[in-house]
């Protein structure tokens, strides 16, 4: 502990630095694993919730360790999650302000599959020929027959 800059630094020199939390009956409940950079939440009968806060100190994003859910937003934001490709260019948008997903763009096609049970495709909706295939018959094929 370093009074100068209000440093706590714990580890090194042969050791981990962890930090482990108990609850009331001794229970560990934290667990800041320095020797592998983990942060485990919960167990020994509780949920384990993480939760970020704005400068306001309103929630803005929350992972129930109780059910497994992620709750992004809120509190005056929006809730988008943005995936990237290795160039660290978007090709997913899930807007949660607009209900929008934006799939695509900066190089990749954004393509949709759906799968049956068994893990075999039934609907592709082709971004890059904007095609849709029902159990792999071609829209535009029927289409252009009908026409």
């Amino acid at each position: 502990l370093t009074g100068n800059n209000g440093n706590v630094l714990l580890g090194g020199a042969g050791t981990q630095g962890d930090i482990a939390m108990r609850n009331a009956e001794g229970l560990q409940t934290l667990h800041l694993d320095g020797g592998n950079g983990n942060i485990n939440a919960g167990g020994a009968g509780s949920n384990g919730d993480i939760r970020l806060m704005n400068a306001d100190g309103g929630v803005t994003a929350h992972l129930d360790g109780g059910t497994g859910n992620l709750h992004l937003g809120g509190s005056g934001t929006q809730g988008d999650i943005v995936l990237k490709n290795t160039e660290a260019l978007q090709t997913i948008h899930l807007d949660g302000g607009n209900g929008n997903i934006n799939m695509g763009g900066n190089g990749s096609n954004g393509d949709i599959r759906l799968m049956n049970a068994a893990g075999d495709v039934t609907i592709h909706i082709d971004a890059e020929t904007g095609d849709i295939l029902l159990n792999g018959v071609s829209l535009k094929a029927l289409i252009s027959k009908m026409a």
